[in-house]
């Protein structure tokens, strides 16, 4: 290691070597003659850390050298990408200037002329406004058109004036039927029943304010089996009542031998008792088919039923606020059942397979294959579509509507594909009709799976209405000093604006996470926020 270097090297031919390598070289620099060494780049002798040292900075200075060097590509790298780039705005933003132009002076070719100018004492006044207006706005560097705000206040004003803002529907008054709400009679709603009721009831909303006739109707579920296992249940639980004695000619009493609570309670023992009781499962059948064929007691239940349960649900409706026109359900479209499959039969459009009558919906283009419209089964037995086809009957009888919205889970859009594609194909209704379905998602718990209650069941609507008015209870309870009375009005109001626009704010084809706490914040996309804002406002407008 102290071994000095020669005092030149050939680049061509020594190295840089360590200890043994260094005494080699020095031996083959001495052997050089003079007019040699010349030839070569001479260095000072050094010792090996000096050489070391010497190296470290040799290496320093590439190293600068190649950062430098790679600064000043990027630079000029960056400078074009940004050259590119202004020439490309340039381009646009000359196009878009013209194109808002065009459009400004379309506008202004209509209107120039009728455009008042408000002067601060109210007066209106035309003179030279118009064509002050029409040069500010057709200059071709501006990008907005520039209306004074005497104009715009006093165009607000009048048009705060006009009926519906002004809005009016440029197409002809059309007649439209909303279905919504999807209610079961004897079962209670519960939340999985909340985004048809509210989606529909703003649907019926907008087609009302936009002029059109507008119908909504529940269509209950009142014509099932759940029927028949009611009347046995009770008759189980009470058999000394007129209704279940056979030699009882007498009239039935008009009082519900249940209330509404006890019926919530015998639906679900029925059904969980048909699922292990095989012959009260048969009875149920039997009960139904009386019912359906038109027994005496068997109907007396039913009404009591239908009357105790229709006071129920418009309870939790117009909890909602949430109101249907026509309170209609299954039962009503039962008379149109056989005279509408035996008129499908006679025109040759439904015909047996297997036992069973359909209808062929396969249409010409259609990308996946579809089953045929079941409208009567073996058992001769009608299904949901042919009690839906029939109701369709019944609408085209009474109300001869344009358009049918329906509104349900969107699993279930095959089931309005068929029934749809066969009211067409039958010429139930118009070729012209507009059929349309609106499919919502599913609203679930934080852990992503359908809302349930704390022990797993479903909850029902009117619970979970009641605990969010009282997370809002306790909310506005903590910050303001207020009469309960008032705060638990206050509360129930907000709460159910906070359901109804969580709900709204999303989606409607899509799942969403139903989280109260995030609903009944008065911070962000909320409808607590939204009634905040209107409060401001109104106090505002009120000072």
């Amino acid at each position: 290691s102290e071994t000095k270097v020669g005092s030149c090297y050939n680049e061509n031919i020594f190295a840089v070597k360590r200890s043994e390598g260094l005494q080699k070289h020095q031996n083959l620099g001495e052997s050089m003659t003079e007019q040699d060494k010349k030839k070569f780049k001479t260095v000072p002798a050094m010792d090996m850390d000096e050489y070391k040292q010497k190296i470290r900075e040799h290496r320093l200075k590439i190293l600068k050298r190649t950062l430098v060097t790679a600064l000043i590509v990027f630079v000029i790298i960056a400078g074009l990408f940004l050259f590119l780039a202004l020439r490309h705005y340039e381009d646009f933003d000359v196009n878009s200037t013209v194109e808002r132009s065009d459009t400004a002076a379309t506008i202004f070719e209509e209107f120039q002329g009728n455009i008042l100018k408000y002067s601060n004492d109210g007066a209106l006044y035309t003179d030279t406004y118009n064509e002050r207006i029409w040069n500010q706005t057709y200059e071709m560097a501006k990008p907005t058109i520039d209306i004074c705000e005497d104009y715009l206040a006093g165009y607000l004003n009048e048009m705060s004036e006009t009926e519906k803002f002004g809005y009016f529907n440029a197409d002809k008054e059309k007649t439209v039927i909303v279905d919504y709400g999807g209610a079961n009679a004897a079962k209670p709603l519960h939340v999985g029943h909340l985004r048809s009721a509210v989606i529909g009831e703003s649907v019926k909303r907008i087609n009302t304010f936009a002029g059109n006739k507008t119908i909504g109707d529940v269509h209950l579920g009142d014509w099932g089996l759940q029927m028949g296992l009611i009347i046995e249940e009770l008759r189980d639980r009470k058999p000394e009542l007129p209704y279940f004695d056979d030699s009882f000619t007498g009239e039935y009493p008009e009082e519900a031998p249940f209330t509404i609570s006890e019926l919530e309670e015998i639906y679900p023992a029925a059904s969980a008792k048909s699922k292990e009781d095989a012959a009260f499962a048969e009875r149920a059948h039997e009960a139904t088919l009386k019912l359906q064929s038109g027994d005496k007691a068997c109907r007396a239940i039913w009404h009591h039923i239908m009357k105790v349960s229709k006071a129920d649900l418009k309870k939790n409706y117009d909890n909602l606020n949430v109101h249907f026109d026509l309170w209609k359900g299954e039962s009503d479209a039962q008379p149109y059942i056989d005279d509408m499959v035996n008129k499908m039969i006679a025109d040759g459009i439904a015909y047996e397979s297997q036992g069973a009558t359909v209808v062929d919906i396969q249409q010409e283009g259609d990308t996946k294959e579809l089953p045929p419209c079941i409208v009567r089964k073996s058992d001769g037995a009608a299904l949901y579509a042919t009690s839906d086809l029939a109701t369709i009957v019944e609408r085209e009888k009474l109300y001869h509507p344009d358009t049918y919205i329906y509104l349900a889970d969107k699993r279930q859009e095959l089931h309005f594909t068929q029934v749809f594609r066969s009211a067409k194909k039958t010429g139930i209704v118009p070729a012209e009709t507009e059929l349309k379905f609106l499919g919502f998602g599913t609203m679930n718990g934080k852990d992503g799976k359908p809302f349930k209650t704390r022990e797993g069941g479903v909850m029902r609507l009117e619970t979970l209405i009641s605990e969010t008015a009282e997370k809002m209870y306790k909310k506005i309870s903590e910050n303001h000093a207020i009469e309960e009375e008032e705060a638990r009005k206050t509360a129930n109001m907000i709460g159910v604006a906070a359901l109804k626009y969580g709900d709204l704010s999303n989606q409607a084809s899509k799942d969403y996470v139903f989280d109260v706490d995030r609903f009944i914040s008065f911070e962000g996309n909320t409808g607590p926020y939204i009634l905040y804002t209107i409060v401001r406002i109104k106090s505002i407008l009120h000072k």
